[in-house]
């Protein structure tokens, strides 16, 4: 659970403390107040309860008016927090929109990019470089350092031959076969992680409409 998930339910152990507590004052307030003026008009006789000051008479209806203050403004903060969760989340896929367009990248202008000869290698070489090195940087500001180290960090693995125009050119398709594989599993994984935060946040929202 990340931490506005556990800011949340924090919110909503306070927030329903205080419903539930809110449902049994707003029927007994009354009926106290209403109960202790009585007493003191027809001066029942109870030990001590001739000196006490009509003024207490409104103590349960004070404290009824306090829990529904402390209840409507816990409400607002608990929809701020739900706002600044969307908001996070809308962020979140924003980071996962733009690591698919480099996912397209990857495979359209570079394992995919055409070589008519060996000289033209070194160019694609550094085309290459320099997108997996975007890469990696975008992984670890978005996504954290593992997700960075599990892009950077390839076991060489059995894959198919994509050939190439020489040997090099050929394992380094490879590779960005790989890296690419990597980011796909990447994206799937928080896509995950983004539907249910999703799921969690309107089950939120519902609950706060309640």
């Amino acid at each position: 659970m990340g931490s506005m998930g556990k800011l949340r339910l924090v919110w909503t152990v306070v927030t329903d403390l205080f419903g539930d507590g809110y449902k049994l004052v707003s029927i007994t307030a009354p009926f106290l107040s209403l109960a202790f003026t009585i007493t003191k008009i027809f001066e029942v006789p109870i030990m001590g309860f001739r000196e006490v000051s009509y003024a207490w008479a409104s103590l349960p209806l004070l404290i009824w008016v306090f829990i529904a203050y402390v209840r409507r403004w816990l409400k607002s903060k608990s929809l701020e927090l739900e706002r600044d969760n969307l908001q996070d989340l809308k962020n979140y896929e924003g980071a996962l929109d733009e690591l698919s367009r480099k996912f397209d990248y990857g495979n359209n202008e570079i394992f995919n990019s055409s070589i008519s000869n060996e000289n033209e290698y070194p160019i694609w070489k550094e085309k290459w470089k320099s997108w997996y090195l975007e890469v990696e940087c975008y992984l670890e500001e978005h996504f954290g350092l593992r997700e960075r180290n599990m892009f950077k960090n390839l076991v060489i693995v059995h894959t198919p031959e994509f050939g190439g125009v020489n040997k090099d050119h050929a394992f380094d398709r490879r590779l960005v076969a790989q890296q690419l594989e990597t980011i796909r599993a990447t994206i799937i994984r928080h896509s995950d992680r983004v539907q249910r935060w999703r799921e969690e946040s309107i089950s939120a929202l519902k609950k706060l409409a309640k």
